[in-house]
């Protein structure tokens, strides 16, 4: 009897090649959901907790992503996904250890982002008095 062919056949193939490494992968998300969801550490504090906060955050949305594209036969798509993985995790742990300077750096950041969003605003003439408030001072 012959494999079927199509999307069918694929999501077929892989649920019954790489089902366990998959069925294992979703336990490790979920643990990790379960575990950021239900927190009983110490108190998050402000500044690096919550970049190491956000940044879990992101990964375990990303690690969901990779899950569900090769659950669909996108392998390749979901391996573009893992150097975002590993950059996060890699900030992360970054952050955990250069608390101080990692608060300052990503402040900088944030106001450097604003800047570039509302420049071209600002030079279009897209941007009222009645947005000044918003706008980032260059300092």
């Amino acid at each position: 009897m012959s494999e079927p062919t199509g999307d069918n056949g694929v999501r077929a193939r892989i649920a019954r090649d790489s089902g366990e490494e998959l069925t294992a992968s979703r336990a490790v998300l979920n643990f990790a959901l379960r575990e950021l969801s239900a927190w009983s550490g110490r108190p998050i504090k402000r500044g690096a907790d919550r970049i190491v906060l956000a940044e879990g955050a992101r990964g375990t949305k990303t690690f969901d992503a990779v899950i569900r594209l090769c659950e669909a036969g996108f392998g390749e798509q979901a391996l573009m996904l893992d150097r975002s993985l590993f950059e996060g995790m890699a900030v992360a742990h970054w952050v955990a250890t250069n608390r101080r300077e990692a608060v300052g750096l990503f402040t900088r950041h944030a106001k450097f982002n604003a800047l570039l969003t509302y420049e071209p605003l600002d030079r279009l003439g897209w941007l009222t008095e009645q947005d000044s408030p918003l706008r980032p001072s260059v300092r």
